[in-house]
């Protein structure tokens, strides 16, 4: 008996099965077919052969520091690091259109770089074992430029997962991750300028004119506070939208939502359609972790219950738009921008530039003990500092939370706050915490440090409680 080749991918192996079942079926064995072999054709199609697709995800500072090296021992840029952003792309540009590669296996990398590109080089290898499907994206953290996007695919092409040519084609998507909120206030500029460069719009095509972001709601309002994150969030939503209309590509949007509010938690049915229009055309995706898993997973009713949840507010999204809504919210934009800039100047002056906050922060939190549990993908800060920009929005918050600190505003504020909710016809209420404590605060939250600014009127009670 000759020895069968081994199965080139998924699809293959369902192809074999589809063809039992219906010569079960054609022979009056239909109930064996609907039995195990049935649940195995299921199985085969939702698996595949690599059960759960994973998304590569790297900080643009890492990326940067790997090119640099690279097109250095190349002898190609001496200090590409130093180079401004116009002469990083157009670099970039001409190596992505070369077939030459710059990478060597005679050349002596530093540890940094041969990890990064061991990384690309399981991720070949893994596509290349368990099916295309193992690997579809590569994200980049903290992009901030057109150079971040095409520095990923310039380590891309020297790991073999872009080709390039005429017609360059990648083998995964590029997602570029805005997060801070200048970045975000800039994307829609970026994914601008990325959709002119012929050979990046060329990857796109070659990906289905298909284009995926990915929004930052921890680290976006870790920068710039509560109220100003979720603003510059749905602004940055509106432009991408215009921005990708305009160039004839598909936008999902990735929205990398946590637990809590302060990460851009709560219900996902409101939170979908609270989308502006054009965001959700008939697909979104988003990161359901840490607690929310158990909580929303935890049993196959739940977890059938939150899908379906998900679903219907997708299709209602797309499909049930009303309208004027666009130009209902534009009345409301010159407001929110007023009350968004004031947020964030009282929420930087709080977190960012108060002497001596981030050492109260490290002394009065948990963020020491998080950062020591075994729990975590990724370590507490991406440097070994207490700096407030270099510990992780997700650990940052977590312990601000924990630390049950509230921020007061005393009576005058919230007959302010309530004066200009009705000039503006904002609902205005107090939550449920501070109604039984007799307070008149605006909006109360546990995690003050994130999430709630504090007033930028004068109060005489508006100071925090430790």
């Amino acid at each position: 008996m000759a020895v069968a080749e081994p199965y080139a991918d998924a699809d293959a192996l369902g192809a074999d099965l589809a063809v039992l079942s219906a010569s079960l079926r054609s022979h009056g064995s239909g109930a064996l077919a609907a039995g195990r072999l049935a649940r195995l054709q299921r199985a085969v199609q939702v698996f595949g052969f690599h059960l759960a697709p994973i998304d590569l995800r790297q900080n643009s500072d890492v990326h940067v520091r790997t090119v640099a090296e690279l097109l250095a021992l190349a002898g190609r840029c001496a200090d590409y690091a130093a180079l401004p952003e116009a002469a990083r792309v157009a670099l970039l540009t001409e190596e992505l259109a070369s077939t030459r590669p710059l990478r060597s296996p005679y050349l002596d990398y530093s540890e940094e770089t041969r990890s990064e590109l061991a990384i690309f080089d399981a991720a070949r290898e893994l596509r290349a074992r368990h099916g295309a499907a193992a690997i579809v994206n590569c994200i980049i953290s903290k992009t901030d430029g057109v150079s971040d996007m095409l520095e990923l695919a310039l380590l891309l092409k020297e790991s073999g997962l872009l080709r390039p040519g005429p017609k360059p084609q990648a083998d995964v998507n590029l997602v570029p991750l805005f997060e801070t909120i200048e970045d975000l206030q800039r994307s829609a500029q970026t994914m601008d300028a990325l959709f002119r460069l012929p050979g990046y719009r060329s990857l796109v095509a070659a990906r289905g004119d298909e284009q995926e972001v990915m929004l930052g709601y921890s680290d976006s309002n870790k920068d710039g506070g509560f109220l100003t994150s979720g603003w510059e969030l749905y602004k940055a939503e509106i432009a991408l939208v215009e921005v990708c209309r305009a160039h004839g590509v598909r936008l999902r949007l990735f929205h990398g939502r946590g637990g809590s509010v302060g990460r851009g938690g709560g219900p996902s049915y409101h939170a979908i359609l609270a989308q502006p229009p054009g965001a959700v055309s008939g697909q979104i995706r988003l990161t359901e972790q840490g607690e929310v898993i158990s909580a929303k997973y935890g049993t196959p009713e739940t977890g059938r219950r939150n899908l379906e949840v998900l679903l219907a507010a997708t299709l209602e999204a797309s499909l049930a738009r009303q309208e004027g809504e666009a130009a209902a919210v534009d009345q409301f934009q010159a407001v929110m921008d007023d009350l968004s800039q004031r947020a964030f100047q009282a929420y930087r002056a709080l977190v960012y530039e108060t002497p001596g906050f981030a050492t109260y922060f490290q002394q009065s939190t948990v963020v020491s003990e998080i950062a020591a549990l075994n729990i975590g993908s990724r370590p507490a800060a991406r440097k070994s500092s207490q700096r407030i920009e270099d510990l992780r929005a997700i650990p940052g918050c977590s312990a601000g939370r924990s630390a049950a600190s509230c921020c007061r505003a005393g009576t005058a504020s919230a007959r302010r706050w309530k004066a200009i909710c009705r000039r503006t016809r904002m609902v205005w209420s107090a939550c449920a915490a501070c109604a039984r404590r007799g307070r008149s605060s605006p909006a109360c939250c546990r995690t003050w440090t994130w999430c709630w600014p504090r007033p930028t009127w004068p109060s005489p009670r508006a100071t925090p409680i430790w």
